[in-house]
């Protein structure tokens, strides 16, 4: 919603402007803040940056030695929520192996 739209909806709304530099949006601010968070999220796995505000993070190899660490006793311990977003199999490579369902 564009904020000529958002002060008709709701009049005392407060809309910030984003600051200005050479007539475009000066987005360093975001995007150094941007950059700390990828930072701070590499730390646990694989990181791409998608956009200024966006990232995808591989968590495989985390979840493969939290697995390997403290294995479930049987399948049926798996919480049925996880298994809704994400796929659980055992393989050659490790004993158990997560990844995201939605991986294409």
């Amino acid at each position: 919603m564009r904020g000529d739209e958002a002060k008709q909806v709701c009049p005392q709304i407060q809309l910030v402007q984003v600051l200005v530099a050479r007539g475009k949006a000066d987005l360093r601010i975001y995007r150094n803040a941007g950059s700390e968070v990828v930072s701070i999220l590499a730390r646990k796995g694989r990181c791409e940056r998608a956009s200024i505000d966006e990232v995808y993070l591989d968590l495989s190899d985390a979840a493969e030695a939290m697995l390997a660490e403290n294995p479930p006793e049987s399948l049926e311990k798996i919480d049925e929520e996880a298994l809704k977003s994400h796929i659980l199999s055992l393989n050659e490579k490790s004993a158990y192996s997560l990844s995201g369902a939605g991986d294409a």
